[in-house]
């Protein structure tokens, strides 16, 4: 089927991964785009199966297999891959996809999805291939199809609802052509009949002439530049929102495989997006506008001459083709390094307190460094195509001109043409050269704003949370008692492996408590982010009182079922605004009522301003306590009916854990705890053991104990007998 040494090196396009894990789709979707069929990198995540452990080379056979593609794993030696044919995918250091384009006598070229194109040398490629490589070729069933991605409809397309605005500037831009050609006319007039024939009457009406299409196109520029600039604000705040508000209706497992640091920087993205499409191409299709009525222009004066200035253009053009392709992969690497090297950042600087106990500044300076190293390698590759392409439209413009002034000294010594002309000319291609440089140098930076476009778009085009449907519920008006059913519940990262929480039933009165135990790893947690909706399940039904989580609606199911666990986290900003999260319906008696219950009172009188009292980034100013208990009192103002505790007491001392609990029980909520100390279950009205995403115990501590089984192991286990 596959057959050797056609080739020793072939092109495939740039696709960069935007996930930690998603190499194995990425590196597909090179290969397809190779054959001719573009899949968006969204749809092969799903084919793939990725989850939070990435995808397995099985899954992407699997799915190449699905798109027509003849796909065979092999376990070769590093001479039989580099053999060919080519391109393949292979298992790079244990941990990474990526694909082979060729080999050379010493160098093997590579297209990696973390960073684009680059080459290794024989030896390295044998250090870090594993020996599993990928093969693939058209199979009869296999179309080509699917649109590359377009990076003038990417533009276009956040210009949706700009048109007055735009039809107002290209109107502007038409009216500047007009003292445009008024001044070459001006000094062809000035030449031949002022200096030449001697009619010094026509002095005063060329300058009143020469003063009003001065004034008309310094006008016509202010306005220009207002009307831009009102484009860019609108583009600025319009994008940039609705990144934002896209971003927090994204599904949880969108955030467990990207850096946070990493998405915050892409929301500047839209402001460089904004200043692309208004100033700079703007300006670029302004200058389009006056370039092509020039140009027209000078062939009415010269045809010979128009030519000249015309193939000129063309050797910018393809001087800009040329370099196309690497602004294009190198922008992108440095976006994605620019946006690893923040995360990190992000990261050392929240772990400060890990960092200095253990004593590890100077590794995580190392690591930091690296990224940093990356980053500034990738933004001088891209300074050396940006240089060799800025240098490229002088230089032709020089040439031009020179060639102009040449051919055109020879048409006025054989009498074809009037001084006044040639000089009417030079001014001609001097206003026709400086469009084309800015359109040039325009075209230069949309090929690196590609780069944000990618990131942008990958954000954009990722599946909205299941709580967020295009045609919410009708809302439902009825009480929530509490009543909490699990019916057949399975749930798994990977979709295409066997569920890791299977088979889960469940059904809690109003007001009973439920805990779930079992070693870490057992899916606990997951049932408790399943009944929250954080994790929608795989198959089964969750239902409250009788109504499945999706016919509560998001806005009802938020205040119906609350979550407490260990992770906390807290913002500069009052007391107030951190227990409420800057929701204004919340009553003040609602709140003083969570704080009470949260044991937050002497916290509250402590503060200057007690309600108003500012709590420092992290809650600085308090301590481990008392930041739990601010997330109960988050949790308590909603006044759920449904409350899961993930290991929520574990920075509470026996006695404020009491206390917590008490206050739980008397507001009468249904109450599931995922407990890792088996010291705070004893009184609940079942306990349910969990191993392997399976229950293999339920019952009430007593009877389990007296039982003898799995729980009565983990009683022993946690005592240490």
């Amino acid at each position: 089927m596959f057959g050797r040494g056609a080739h020793r090196r072939v092109r495939t396009p740039t696709v960069l991964q935007m996930e930690m894990t998603e190499c194995g789709p990425t590196s597909l979707a090179i290969v397809l785009a190779h054959f001719g069929r573009y899949v968006p990198l969204e749809q092969l995540r799903v084919a793939c199966g990725v989850s939070r452990d990435g995808s397995k080379a099985s899954s992407i056979v699997r799915a190449a297999r699905d798109f027509g593609l003849d796909a065979r794993g092999y376990r070769l030696e590093v001479d039989e891959v580099l053999e060919g044919p080519f391109p393949v995918v292979v298992f790079w250091n244990f941990n990474h996809f990526l694909v082979v384009e060729g080999a050379s006598k010493n160098r093997v070229f590579l297209n990696d999805p973390a960073i684009g194109p680059r080459t290794v040398t024989h030896k390295e490629f044998a250090e870090s291939y594993t020996g599993v490589t990928l093969r693939f070729e058209p199979g009869p069933s296999f179309t080509r199809g699917g649109m590359a991605p377009s990076l003038l409809g990417q533009l276009a397309h956040r210009l949706e609802g700009f048109g007055p605005v735009i039809g107002f500037t290209a109107w502007i831009a038409l009216m500047m052509v007009l003292p445009g050609i008024a001044l070459p006319g001006a000094a062809q007039i000035f030449v031949d009949e002022i200096l030449v024939k001697q009619f010094e009457g026509w002095i005063g009406p060329l300058l009143v002439g020469l003063g009003v299409m001065l004034l008309l196109q310094l006008g016509l520029s202010i306005v220009q530049e207002f009307a831009l600039l009102r484009i860019e604000l609108r583009l600025a705040l319009d994008q940039s929102a609705r990144f934002v508000w896209h971003v927090l209706r994204l599904p949880i497992e969108f955030f467990g495989q990207r850096f946070a640091g990493d998405i915050a920087k892409r929301i500047t993205a839209n402001d460089n997006v904004a200043k692309l499409l208004a100033r700079d191409c703007g300006h670029a299709a302004a200058a389009c506008f006056t370039a092509v009525f020039f140009g027209i222009t000078m062939l009415f004066y010269n045809v010979t001459l128009g030519v000249i200035a015309i193939v000129g253009v063309g050797v910018n053009v393809v001087a800009l083709a040329v370099v196309r392709r690497a602004l294009t992969d190198v922008a992108l690497r440095l976006q994605t390094e620019e946006g690893k090297l923040y995360a990190i950042s992000v990261v050392g600087l929240q772990s400060i307190e890990t960092l200095k106990s253990t004593g590890t500044e100077g590794d995580f300076f190392a690591k930091w460094a690296g990224h940093h190293a990356r980053a500034l390698n990738s933004e001088q590759k891209l300074s050396v195509y940006q240089q060799a392409g800025n240098l490229v439209p002088p230089f032709v413009s020089s040439l031009t001109a020179a060639a102009v002034l040449g051919v055109g000294a020879l048409e006025v010594m054989d009498g074809h043409m009037s001084v006044g002309t040639l000089v009417a000319f030079q001014s001609l291609l001097m206003s026709f050269s400086g469009p084309i440089a800015q359109m040039v140098a325009t075209a230069s930076k949309m090929q690196q704003a590609s780069a944000d476009l990618a990131r942008l778009d990958d954000v954009l085009h990722y599946g909205r949370d299941w709580r967020f449907p295009d045609t919410p519920p009708a809302p439902i008006e009825t009480f929530a008692a509490g009543r909490l059913t699990l019916s057949d519940v399975s749930f798994g990262y990977n979709p295409l492996d066997p569920p890791l929480v299977e088979g889960f039933s469940l059904d809690v009165a109003p007001g009973q408590w439920v805990a779930l135990v079992g070693a870490s790893g057992s899916g606990k947690s997951t049932v408790g982010k399943m009944i929250t909706g954080l994790y929608p399940p795989r198959g089964g039904e969750i239902r409250i009182d009788g109504h499945t989580l999706a016919e509560w609606g998001r806005e009802r199911l938020a205040h119906i079922v609350a979550s407490v666990d260990q992770d906390i986290r807290l913002f500069e900003g009052t007391l107030r605004d951190n227990v409420t999260l800057w929701d204004e319906t919340v009553s003040h008696r609602t709140l003083l009522s969570a704080v009470e219950d949260a044991g937050l009172v002497d916290v509250m009188q402590n503060l200057a301003g007690n309600l108003e009292g500012v709590i420092e980034e992290s809650g600085r100013n308090l301590n481990g306590g008392q930041r739990q208990r601010i997330e109960f009192a988050r949790a308590f103002v909603q006044e759920p009916a449904v409350l899961v505790l993930d290991e929520a007491t574990s920075a509470l001392d026996s006695r404020s854990e009491s206390e917590i609990l008490d206050a739980v029980r008397r507001r009468g909520m249904t109450c599931v705890l995922v407990a890792h100390r088996l010291s705070t279950i004893r009184d609940c009205d079942e306990i349910i053991v969990m191993d392997q995403g399976k229950i293999v115990e339920r019952g009430t501590h007593a009877s389990m104990v007296e039982a003898g089984g799995p729980y009565s192991r983990l009683i022993r286990a946690e005592a240490g007998t």
